[in-house]
Parts: structure tokens; sequence; C-alpha cells
């Protein structure tokens, strides 16, 4: 490790110590090794300060806090304290492929328009198995950088009108300038949840993502994941703020994120489109997207007004059918 670093990879930990463990040796194992290892213990109540003694490595810092500051806080502390150009926030329980640092230090330090890398990724868990999806845009006509699995680099704000309908990139597999994220995440947003995407959305607006199609790393998904301590309705009103906070940062960019997101919604069946719109009205999305899908959903309808009509009711409900056609 270097007298300065080029990345700080941040892992917020709470009572997950083996977990934590396979973190770290997957961590330490990084092919690129100029990075400092950040560990923040929000005063677990396992054996946590048991497992990072274990490792004898310079690059390792180990803060444990005097009580537990709460999640979001945790995180916060993190990248308040890193000390390097470039940062990656990693949870106690998701783990990197061995050379994702190296392909994060290549896409960043060859092009200075680049605030972000970021990669594909696993997503699953041991019993249901894991899967990834590419997001839409990040891989030439041609398919020539997916196949060669080589890095694109691609629109930011572009970027970000994707995460009004999906999850495109996401941490692990994220490496950020740390000057843009301490920028971006002075957004007031209080929710335990919701605040990656915003945050994500607004370090995409000041730059260019390098996207590098390969697999970066694994999201495990298990009952102790932050959202899933709310409950479906708690979560859906949660997500209806967050799409309506989107808009609002969308809008104040002067991004043309309508256009784009007809642009990107004009591929999806209508199948698809009718889970989309399921999803927009049961978390109260913001009028302007409710009109948009039902503009698809009409555009798409190769039978009657009144074969749509019934198939929304089906669906999305009788209420939830009337509020896309009042919108």
């Amino acid at each position: 490790m270097s007298q300065t670093p080029f990345f700080t990879v941040a892992i917020p930990t709470y009572n997950r110590a083996e977990l934590l463990r396979q973190a770290i040796t997957g961590l330490l194992n990084q092919t690129f090794r100029d990075f400092e290892l950040l560990i923040a213990d929000n005063c677990s109540e396992d054996h946590t300060p048991e497992v990072v003694k274990s490792f004898d490595d310079p690059r390792i810092r180990y803060v444990r806090h005097d009580e537990n500051r709460g999640a979001v806080a945790n995180f916060e502390y993190t990248f308040e304290q890193a000390r390097t150009p470039y940062f990656v926030a990693h949870q106690d329980d998701d783990l990197l492929c061995g050379d994702f640092l190296e392909r994060a230090h290549a896409g960043l330090a060859s092009d200075s328009q680049a605030v972000i890398f970021a990669t594909t990724f696993w997503r699953g868990s041991a019993a249901s198995g894991y899967s990834a999806e590419l997001a839409a845009g990040c891989v030439d006509p041609t398919l020539g950088n997916l196949v060669a699995g080589e890095p694109r680099l691609i629109d930011g704000p572009r970027l970000a009108t994707r995460f009004l309908y999906s999850a495109p990139i996401i941490f692990p597999t994220l490496a950020v300038r740390c000057d843009v994220l301490r920028e971006a995440y002075n957004h007031g947003w209080t929710e335990n949840i919701g605040g990656d995407y915003i945050t994500t959305v607004r370090i995409l607006l000041q730059g260019k993502c390098s996207y590098d199609p390969r697999i970066g790393g694994v999201w495990r998904v298990n009952n102790d994941n932050l959202s899933y301590q709310y409950w479906k309705p708690e979560r859906n009103a949660i997500s209806g703020r967050m799409y309506h906070r989107l808009v609002e940062e969308l809008d104040a960019a002067g991004v043309e994120w309508a256009a784009a997101l007809r642009e990107d919604l004009a591929g999806f069946d209508s199948g698809q489109l009718m889970s989309l719109a399921r999803r927009w009205v049961r978390s109260d999305a913001p009028n302007s997207m409710i009109r948009l899908i039902r503009e698809l959903l009409v555009s798409t309808n190769k039978r009657s007004g009144l074969w749509l009509w019934r198939r929304m009711i089906s669906r999305i409900g009788l209420r939830g059918a009337t509020k896309i056609m009042r919108a």
C-alpha cells in the first residue's frame, strides 16, 4: 500500500462476524493492492473484534464505535473518514471478484470524465441461486464490448434515468470519486432505505460512468437486508417518496428523463409494462410517470380499449387502473 492509496474500501458492519471474515479475506486477496480497508464496527455484540484482529495486514483500519449509531450513520462515517481519491462501499455480507479493484483502477484512471466505475453483479442467495442482469444501454449495439469484456464510457445522466424503473448499478460493484460522493450525499434524505439510489443518481449527474459488463461481485440477498426490515406497504411508501425525489433531481439537472424513459420502455412488452405500472401505482409514483406508462400501455395495446381496461383491473386492481386512467 502506498502512502496515499488509490481506494478506500469501507465495510460498515454489525453482528456478522463470519460473513465479515469472508468479505475481508476476499478483499485482501485482490489483485490490485493499493487500497486501505476501513472497517467500521457499529458496536457489534458478537466476536467481530476477534475476527478483525485475526488478520495481520497493514491495510486494515479498524474502528469500533462505543454505541450503535444506526446503519446509515455508520455508512456516513466511512466515507467521511476516507483519505483516498476513490471510495468503494462494501457491505459485510457482500463479496467482490478478485480483480474488481484492478478493473476499477483501470477504468477510472484512464478517463478523467469518469466519476464512477460500475460492473454487472450476481444477486441472490445460496438457496434461491444467483442471477445477473446487464444494465440497459451499457453495451454497444454490436455487443462488441460485452464479448470483449471491455469497459464502456456511458453518459451519467442518461444512466441515472434508469433508476426510475430498475437498479442498473449498485454497491458493492461501484467505485466513486470521494469528492463527488461527499457532495452527492448531501441530499437530506432521512429514510434508512432509498438513499443509495438517490446518492448514485446525484453522482451520475456529475459526469460519466465507466461500465464494465463483466461480473464484479455478489450482492447477497437475505432476511437481514435492511429493506426487508420493513413491511411491504412501508417499502412501497418509501419507494414512492424516492421516485418523487429522483424526478426532482433529474428535473433540477435539466435531464429530459421522460423522453429517455419512453425510449427505454419502448422495448418492453405489454406484460412488462403492466408489471411496471403496478409497481408505480402501488408506490404512488409521480403523475408524470403514471401518465407516461398509460401512454405506453395504450400505444402497445392491439385490442380494444375495453380489453385493456379489464386487463389493467385484473393485473393492477380497480383502484390502480382508475388511477392510471385519471392521471
